[in-house]
C-alpha cells in the first residue's frame, strides 16, 4: 500500500501537537533563538592548528616542560581537545640567508645535491609524536595533514624560500616534478619509518597572495591558478606512483574566501579527481555560501584550515569577540567540518597560549577560552543543526542526547538578554550547564534552569557562552511535507528563484518540500510558520501581499510575516487553508500559480486558498512510488549512463528521450554495468565498471562512482579498489552492512579464474584493500545481493563454459565467504548475465531480470514469491527501452520520479568511438583471411574482441555479430561480393 498520506485538518492538528506544539507560548525576549534539529548541516571531524612554527619551538624544551604543554592542547576534558594537526614539510632556506623570524626557518629534508636528511625538523617532530600519543590516548581520532610553504630554496627561481622579489611565481617551470616527488616521498617515509599516515598533502599556502617575496620573514611561494592545477596534477600522479592510498590532495589554502571561489572554478576535472578536500583561509572574503556550493558540487571535504587576527587592530578582549563570530560564520555559512586556528603559540592577540622559553613555562590567555568554548564541547561527530541567531552556533550529539549551543554578545558594555526555544526536542533535562569567557571569565562554569524547554539567560557584556544541554528524549523530528493545490491537483507549492507558486515541475524534489513548525510570532497550538526544507532557517513570508521565500532575520515583523493559522479548508473542511497572523482577514491563496495573501469571498477565491498536506506516515524516503532502471548501451557512441523508469516493474520507459544521463569524465570514459543504489543519507549512488567498449582483455583497478541528490546532478570519482596490474574490477555493486556500518562495494576480479571481491568504505573515498567475498571454486561474474527475512541471496552468473547459467547462493550474514550455492542451474540459458533482483511494491512477488547477451539489448523477467524456493515462473509481456543492457533497479518516491522524468539532462558529448572499418575484425587496417580466422573464433567463444573489432565484424550492420557476418566476410573474401551493407 502506499504510504503516501493527505492529512485531513483533524490529523494535522494531531500530527503537529505530537510533534510541534508543546508548550502554552512564550514570553518574548530581546533576543529569542529558536534551535531547530530538522535543520541539520555538517557534521564536526574536529578542529586544531598547524604546528608550524611553534612546534619548531616548543620541540627543543625538555620532555616534560613540552609535555605538560601539549597536554593543553590534546586534553578534551582540561585542554583544548584539538584533534586535527597540520604538518609544515619545511622547504628549506638558502644556508647563507638569515632573514627568517625566529623559529620560521623549517629544515628541509633534502639537500641541493639530492641527498637525504631524515634527522631534519627533529623539534617539530617531537611535538607531532607527542600530539598523536596524547590524542589517541584520549580516544580522539587524530587527523593529519602535511602542507608545504615553499619548495626547497634550489628549486625556487630566486634561490629564496621566501618568494620572489616581486612576488610572482617561484618554482621553477623545470622542478614541478621534482618539488611532487620531495612531499609525496616525505609523506612515504613520514609512514614506512615512522608509521605516521598523513590524510592529505596541500603542497601550496595562500598561493595568490602578494606578500611573498624574497628577504621574507618566512617561508612562502605564489602560483597562478594554471600552476596551482599543474603542482596539483604532479603531486596527484606521484601520490599514485608510490602506492600512498591513505593520501589525497587538498587545495589551495587561500587567504580569501573569494579567491578560493575563483581558483577553484578554474580547475578542470582531471585535477579535481585527485583533490578530496578544500582548505580555505577565513582571513578574507565573504562569498561563502558561493565556495561552499561549489565545493560540494565537486564532492570536496571542506576544512576552514587557518584563520586569526590578521589586519585586525583591537586587544585581546576585541580579537576574541571578533574570531567567536568568525567561527560562527564560517561554521553556518561555509559549513566547514574543520576549523583550525594558524599558531596557538604566538605573542600579542594571536595567542592562545603565550610562552616563556628561558624557564620553559607557558600562561593561557582569553583566546585559549574562546576556543574551548566551541572546541571542548562540540565535539568530533556531534551535528551542526538550526539556530536563528547569527552570532549563535548549536550542535547535536551523535546519539542525540547532547544539546551544545554557543552564542557570543559582542556588545562591550551591556548584557545581553537570550531566550533558546528548545520546544522541537521531545525532553530537556532541567539542569543546563553554562561556561562563560570574557575579560574577566575564563570558561567559568555555572548552571541555570530549564523550564518547560525554554532556557533564559543573560549574557555578560563580551563574552563567549556555551550551554550543555542533556535530552532526555531526543528529537520531535518535524517531516517534510508537500502542499498540493485543491483545484490544481497536479501542482503543489513551491519556490523557483526564492518566489512562490504552485507548480507542476517539482524539480529538484526538495524545492517543492516544506516543514510546518510553530509559529514564528506564535508557536501555540494551531499556528506554523513554513519551512523550506532545503534552505533551512527560510521561510514563505509575505511582503506587499505576494510571498517569497526569505531568511529570518530575527525581527518581529518577519516572524509575523511568516505565522499562519491553520484552519479547515475554505473550500473544503477536510483540507486546510492559511490564515495570516498579522492579517487575519486574509488568507494564501494562489493567482495566476502565483501565492498572494488576500481577501476571499468568490467560491473561487475559497478554491485557491484551499490545499492538501501531503505527507508519509512512514520512516525515511518514501520507496513504493515507482522504480528507476539504470542500465548501458552497446552500442557505438553510447557507453553512457541511460535511466528508464516504471511504476509496475513490468513496463519501462526512457528518461531523458532515451540520451544518456552523463558520460564519465574520468578513466577510460566509458561506463559498463552501472548499479544504481540508496546511500544511508539518502542520496543516490552509482557505480560501474571503468570500460570504453567490449575491451574484455583490457585490466582495471578503478571503478566509477557517482553520487546525486535528484538524479539530474552527479558528483564523479573513480575508486580504486585493487593494486594488481593483471586483474580488472567488472560490474560493481553495493550492499550496506549494518554490523559493520558500512559499505561493502564488491566486483568481479579475475587471477587463475573471476572470483567476487568486496572493499569496504563509509564515504566512498578511501577504501579498505580488497578481499574474496565469495568464491564457489570456479568461475564467477555479475554478483548481485538482496535481502528478505533475515536471509541473503547472492546472485550470480556461473561463467565456466561447461556450466554458463544463473545460480544463487544464500547466507544469513554479509561475511565474506559465508555465501552457499543452493540452487543448481537457476536458469539454464548460457547466453545470460547480469541479474538483477528487487521487489514489488504492491505484492509479494520477486522479479528478476537477465541480461541476453547475444541479442545485443534483448531482458528476460523471472518471477517468485519466496527467495529461498526453487520455483520462479518467465514473465512475458514486459516491455524495456531497444539496447538495454545490464541493468539494476533503485526504488523511489512520487516526487523523485516526477523529478527525474520531466527534466531533460544536458550531457557532455560521448566519447568518440573508434572508426569503422568492415570486415577488419583484427583491426589490421586490411581485409584478409586472417579476420575470418578470428572471427570464426569469436563465435565459437575462445576469444574475445575489442570494441573496434566488433564494430568491423558487424559486416550486415544489424548492431549483432553472429553467423549471418561470417558468411558475409567468406563472401567478401571470396569475391562474391564487393561491397558490405550500408
Amino acid at each position: 500500500m502506499n504510504n503516501l498520506k493527505k492529512y485531513t485538518l483533524v490529523a494535522v492538528f494531531v500530527f503537529l501537537t505530537a510533534v510541534c506544539f508543546q508548550h502554552p507560548g512564550i514570553t518574548s525576549a530581546v533576543t529569542t533563538i529558536t534551535i531547530d534539529p530538522d535543520a541539520t548541516y555538517q557534521t564536526i571531524e574536529g578542529w586544531g592548528a598547524s604546528i608550524c612554527w611553534w612546534g619548531n619551538q616548543i620541540g627543543r624544551w625538555s620532555p616534560d616542560n613540552r609535555n605538560r604543554l601539549i597536554e593543553k592542547i590534546v586534553s578534551p576534558t582540561d585542554g583544548l581537545g584539538y584533534n586535527i594537526f597540520r604538518y609544515n614539510i619545511g622547504g628549506g632556506d638558502n644556508p647563507g640567508h638569515n632573514h627568517m623570524r625566529d623559529y620560521a626557518d623549517i629544515q628541509g629534508y633534502q639537500n641541493a645535491d639530492r641527498s637525504w636528511n631524515w634527522n631534519a625538523d627533529a623539534a617539530q617532530r617531537a611535538v607531532l609524536t607527542r600530539l598523536i600519543e596524547r590524542g589517541r590516548y584520549y580516544g580522539s581520532e587524530i587527523i593529519l595533514e602535511a602542507f608545504s610553504n615553499s619548495p626547497p630554496y634550489w628549486m625556487t627561481k630566486s634561490g629564496c624560500a621566501s618568494g620572489t622579489s616581486d612576488g610572482s611565481n617561484n618554482l621553477r617551470d623545470d622542478c614541478y616534478d621534482d618539488f611532487a616527488d620531495y612531499l609525496t616521498e616525505v609523506v612515504k617515509h613520514f609512514r614506512d619509518a615512522w608509521g605516521i599516515t598523513f590524510r592529505t598533502l596541500e603542497p601550496m599556502n595562500e598561493p595568490n597572495s602578494d606578500w611573498w617575496k624574497a628577504g621574507g620573514r618566512q617561508e612562502g611561494c605564489s602560483f597562478s591558478y594554471a600552476n596551482q592545477q599543474r603542482i596539483i596534477k604532479e603531486v596527484g600522479e606521484k601520490l599514485k606512483a608510490k602506492g600512498l592510498t591513505g593520501t589525497t590532495v587538498s587545495a589551495a589554502d587561500e587567504a580569501s574566501i573569494d579567491t578560493a571561489l575563483e581558483g577553484l572554478q578554474s580547475y578542470d576535472a582531471t585535477t579535481l579527481s585527485y583533490m578530496s578536500q578544500l582548505n580555505v583561509h577565513s582571513y578574507f572574503g565573504s562569498k561563502r555560501a558561493q565556495l561552499r556550493d561549489l565545493a560540494k558540487s565537486k564532492g570536496l571535504r571542506i576544512w576552514q584550515s587557518e584563520s586569526g587576527p590578521l589586519s585586525f587592530n583591537g586587544d585581546m578582549a576585541d580579537s576574541c569577540i571578533m574570531l567567536s563570530k568568525r567561527i560562527v560564520t564560517d561554521l553556518k555559512e561555509l559549513q566547514c567540518v574543520a576549523w583550525l586556528d594558524w599558531q596557538i603559540i604566538d605573542g600579542g592577540n594571536w595567542g592562545s597560549i603565550y610562552v616563556d622559553d628561558a624557564s620553559q613555562t607557558f600562561t593561557l590567555t582569553e583566546k585559549f577560552y574562546m576556543h574551548a568554548n566551541y572546541s571542548r564541547f562540540i565535539r568530533p561527530g556531534y551535528t551542526i543543526i538550526g539556530a536563528n541567531n547569527e552570532k549563535t552556533i548549536a550542535a547535536i550529539s551523535p546519539d542525540k542526547k547532547k544539546l551544545v549551543i554557543v552564542a557570543t554578545n559582542d556588545n562591550k558594555s551591556s548584557s545581553a538578554n537570550y531566550t533558546f526555544n528548545l520546544t522541537r526536542f521531545s525532553g530537556v533535562n532541567s539542569t543546563v550547564e553554562v561556561y562563560r569567557t570574557s575579560p574577566s571569565l575564563s570558561l567559568a562554569k555555572s548552571i541555570i534552569t530549564a523550564s518547560n524547554k525554554i532556557v533564559s539567560d543573560t549574557l555578560p557584556p563580551y563574552s563567549i557562552n556555551t550551554y550543555v544541554i542533556t535530552l532526555d528524549g531526543g528529537v520531535e523530528s518535524v517531516p517534510a511535507v508537500g502542499l498540493q493545490s485543491y483545484n490544481y491537483p497536479n501542482r503543489y507549492v513551491r519556490h523557483a528563484d526564492f518566489d512562490a507558486r504552485i507548480d507542476e515541475n517539482v524539480t529538484p524534489l526538495e524545492d517543492s518540500q516544506w516543514r510546518l513548525v510553530p509559529g514564528l510570532a506564535n508557536s501555540s497550538e494551531g499556528y506554523v510558520s513554513i519551512q523550506s526544507v532545503n534552505y533551512p532557517g527560510y521561510y514563505l513570508r509575505h511582503w506587499d501581499y505576494d510571498f517569497r521565500l526569505d531568511k529570518n532575520d530575527g525581527t518581529t515583523i518577519f516572524a509575523e510575516d511568516a505565522t499562519f493559522k491553520l484552519v479547515p479548508g475554505l473550500a473544503d473542511p477536510s483540507c486546510v487553508s492559511f490564515q495570516s497572523y498579522n492579517y487575519p482577514d486574509r488568507y494564501i491563496r494562489h493567482y495566476g500559480y502565483l501565492l498572494k495573501l488576500e481577501r476571499i469571498s468568490t467560491d473561487l477565491d475559497r478554491q485557491d486558498a484551499t490545499f492538501l498536506i501531503i505527507s508519509d506516515d512512514s520512516p525515511g524516503p518514501i520507496t513504493d512510488s515507482g522504480y528507476i532502471m539504470a542500465y548501458f548501451k552497446q552500442a557505438p557512441g553510447e557507453y553512457g549512463l541511460n535511466l528508464c523508469y516504471s511504476t509496475d516493474g513490468l513496463h519501462w520507459r526512457n528518461i531523458n528521450d532515451g540520451k544518456p544521463v552523463l558520460y564519465a569524465q574520468m578513466g577510460t570514459k566509458g561506463i559498463r554495468d552501472p548499479y544504481i543504489f540508496r546511500k544511508q543519507d539518502g542520496k543516490f549512488g552509482i557505480v560501474a565498471t571503468d570500460m570504453l567498449g567490449t575491451n574484455w582483455g583490457d585490466t582495471s583497478q578503478y571503478i566509477h562512482y557517482w553520487e546525486s541528490e535528484d538524479l539530474i546532478n552527479f558528483t564523479e570519482r573513480l575508486i580504486k579498489v585493487h593494486n594488481k596490474s593483471n586483474m580488472h574490477a567488472w560490474a560493481p555493486e553495493v550492499f550496506y552492512d549494518e554490523n559493520r556500518k558500512q559499505y561493502g562495494i564488491y566486483w568481479a576480479g579475475n587471477t587463475d579464474y573471476n572470483r567476487i571481491y568486496v572493499n569496504y568504505t563509509t564515504d566512498f573515498d578511501t577504501v579498505s584493500d580488497c578481499q574474496v567475498f565469495f568464491d564457489p571454486g570456479y568461475d564467477v561474474i555479475d554478483a548481485h545481493i538482496v535481502s528478505d527475512k533475515g536471509m541473503y541471496y547472492l546472485f550470480f552468473k556461473d561463467e565456466r563454459a561447461s556450466g554458463k547459467a544463473i545460480k544463487v547462493a544464500r547466507s544469513s550474514s554479509l561475511t565474506p565467504n559465508s555465501f552457499t550455492v543452493f540452487t543448481p542451474n537457476f536458469i539454464t540459458s548460457p547466453n545470460t548475465e547480469g541479474p538483477f533482483v528487487f521487489k514489488d511494491n504492491n505484492s509479494d512477488s520477486w522479479y528478476m531480470y537477465v541480461d541476453i547477451y547475444s541479442n545485443n539489448g534483448i531482458f528476460e523477467c523471472w518471477k517468485t514469491n519466496d527467495l529461498n524456493a526453487l520455483s520462479w515462473t518467465k514473465v512475458t509481456g514486459i516491455s524495456v527501452p531497444p539496447g538495454v543492457r545490464h541493468g539494476s533497479v533503485v526504488k523511489v518516491n512520487r516526487w523523485e520520479l516526477e523529478t527525474a522524468i520531466s527534466r531533460k539532462v544536458v550531457t557532455p558529448p560521448a566519447p568518440t568511438p573508434p572508426p569503422v572499418l568492415k570486415g577488419d575484425v583484427n583491426a589490421d587496417g586490411v581485409i584478409n583471411s586472417s579476420d575470418i580466422m578470428v572471427l570464426k573464433r569469436y563465435l565459437l567463444r575462445t576469444i574475445t574482441l575489442t570494441e573496434e573489432m566488433l564494430l568491423n565484424a558487424d559486416t550486415n550492420g544489424d548492431g549483432a555479430v553472429n553467423s549471418s557476418d561470417f558468411t558475409l566476410l567468406k563472401r567478401y573474401i571470396l569475391r562474391s561480393i564487393d561491397s558490405f551493407p550500408v
